[in-house]
């Protein structure tokens, strides 16, 4: 209270201490001016405080005036002057709160400058991210008040299967690499981003599979076909094997372990697969210990490969019958004598059938995919099928729907000579037309919408012997109006019914070394121009009892002709016996 009009110039005093605090130069400097200017400020304002006093003093009060003129008692009324306390170190203590109260206010003037409030009016009421497969899984099947515990790395990652980090991987090689198709030197890849040539390489491996499967045909054909050059396999003549209607041969190499003294009994082309040939070689005269010795042995064999079969496939049985499937050839199917039908799927890998190692060279006996034979476990009933038959018919039934007529094929001589049919095949240019082969020697042409044969030959040789029987017929490949005889003298008769209808136009005798089995090959789509390179790929395959298998190529004259001359021939033969 007393210092009230201090207040100003302790301001000034304050503002110029502030002035004179910037000039400090260390601590001790700045307190010792700061107790000088507290003692100063002290003796100005106790200087200030006796000038007021004796201001007071010395000036008259109103009292003193109006006792001077007449009161006589004047001295003796005045009562004894007190002065006033000062208390200098609430003085003190009140310059220094304001001091500190200055410096305050200047701190948060500075600090005012430098921090701005935010005062943006949009803030987000709800923050809910999306769900996770992993955290729906756990919301829908979880345990309430459950949480997942890991024991792996990265327990954020919920929603991968495998909680660790991934690590980048560079692919570097120097010599062969095995699953890389870039240039040496070439930067690395990572795991994420993997080139377009192995997701392609992938991809193309069944393409791949296939090229490769056929450039090892091709590869081995060319081999096969150096090794006959040299060997000599392939004669264009020669003056034992050669025939009058052939202008060459290939022999295949059956001089193999397992086929030596099994003679062929069957062959049979592929109708999808010309080149495809298959022979069946039964058991051994006299079996030995291997059990192999008693088995049936059927070999695939190409004619581009003579020098070894592409597939062996075997069976505890006499094969009597065989065939290709009409489609793509890939299955064998064989009817035994025990009454067992069989089927090899030629598909198959090899590592699924057995292997056996003959004179340092592998083989795969393949057993058969399917079979209907059984064991017959106990017989219920026995009882004997009379055979009524009439000896030469040819018998007509279809596999389902109504029996279409004739019922059978007979003979035009009628008789009743004990005669069987020993073979059997259709044109393959006019499926209306099919060849008949009996055991007398006699052979009939026929069409299927008739009863009566076309044309019938008593024999296929001029006056031959009844004993010799036919045993195997087959049109050509090649020609619709040329077909081949086998009796069982071993003669190969050649018929040509453009140039003679009544008999054989060439003949062979192989008494030397029988033949077994015959079967003809040859381009069943050739044009009505065909050319002379049609002879390279038509001709006959005979089967000598030696187990010697030999293939002759048909000559121009035999294997290339006008076909709808030969067609004519055929249809005006249909027309005179309808």
């Amino acid at each position: 209270e007393d210092f009230e009009e201090l207040d100003e110039s302790g301001e000034e005093e304050q503002e110029e201490e502030e002035k004179e605090e910037v000039v400090v130069e260390s601590p001790r400097q700045k307190m010792g001016a700061e107790r000088r200017k507290e003692v100063e400020a002290i003796q100005r304002a106790m200087e200030e405080e006796n000038r007021r006093v004796l201001t007071l003093l010395s000036a008259p009060s109103p009292e003193s005036e109006q006792t001077r003129p007449g009161s006589p008692h004047r001295g003796s009324q005045r009562g004894p002057q007190r002065g006033k306390f000062i208390d200098f170190v609430a003085a003190k203590q009140r310059e220094i709160n304001q001091k500190v109260a200055s410096k305050q206010k200047k701190r948060s003037t500075e600090l005012l400058r430098l921090v701005e409030l935010d005062f943006s009016p949009t803030f987000s009421l709800l923050d809910l991210p999306p769900l996770s497969q992993y955290d729906v899984y756990i919301k829908s099947f979880g345990n309430t008040n459950t949480k997942q515990a890991y024991v792996q790395c990265r327990e954020d990652d919920g929603e991968r299967d495998v909680q660790t980090d991934l690590i980048e991987v560079l692919d570097r090689w120097t010599q062969h690499p095995a699953d890389h198709t870039g240039a040496c030197g070439e930067p690395g890849r990572s795991q994420d981003a993997p080139d377009g040539n192995t997701a392609q390489i992938n991809i193309d491996s069944q393409r791949l599979a296939t090229f490769l499967h056929s450039a090892v045909q091709v590869m081995s054909v060319l081999l096969e076909e150096d090794h006959a050059e040299r060997r000599s396999l392939r004669t264009t003549s020669s003056q034992t094997d050669a025939l009058s209607f052939s202008e060459g041969n290939l022999q295949l190499n059956t001089q193999l372990p397992f086929l030596h003294g099994r003679p062929c009994s069957l062959l049979l082309f592929s109708a999808s697969q010309r080149q495809t040939l298959l022979s069946v070689h039964g058991p051994l005269a006299q079996p030995g210990a291997v059990r192999l010795d008693s088995w049936t042995l059927l070999c695939v064999w190409s004619m581009w490969e003579p020098s070894r079969p592409q597939k062996v496939l075997v069976y505890e049985s006499e094969v009597r019958c065989c065939c290709f499937s009409p489609g793509r050839g890939a299955l064998v199917l064989a009817g035994t004598s025990d009454g067992s039908l069989v089927l090899w799927d030629l598909r198959e890998p090899a590592g699924g059938h057995h292997t056996m190692t003959i004179a340092g060279t592998e083989w795969t006996f393949r057993q058969p995919t399917f079979s209907t034979g059984n064991p017959l476990i106990r017989p219920h009933a026995l009882s004997l099928a009379p055979r009524h038959h009439r000896p030469g018919v040819v018998h007509h039934g279809t596999v389902h729907g109504f029996r279409s007529p004739p019922r059978d094929y007979g003979s035009q001589e009628g008789g009743s000579r004990p005669l069987n049919v020993t073979s059997l095949h259709f044109s393959s240019f006019n499926p209306q037309l099919f060849l008949v082969g009996c055991s007398d020697g006699s052979m009939r042409l026929h069409i299927v919408s008739s009863h009566w044969p076309l044309a019938e030959w008593t024999t296929c040789r001029g006056g031959g012997a009844p004993e010799l029987g036919v045993v195997s017929v087959r049109w050509s490949q090649s020609r619709p109006a040329v077909f081949c005889v086998l009796d069982s003298a071993s003669h190969l008769h050649l018929w040509d019914l453009s140039r003679d209808a009544l008999g054989p136009v060439a003949t062979e005798t192989l008494h030397a070394d029988g033949v077994t089995a015959m079967a003809v090959f040859g381009s069943a789509s050739s044009s009505s121009s065909s050319s002379s390179n049609q002879s390279s790929f038509s001709g006959v395959a005979l089967a000598h009892r030696t187990g010697k298998l030999q293939l002759h190529y048909f000559n121009p004259s035999f294997s290339s002709a006008n076909h709808a001359e030969d067609e004519g021939v055929l249809q005006s033969m249909m027309d005179q016996a309808l």
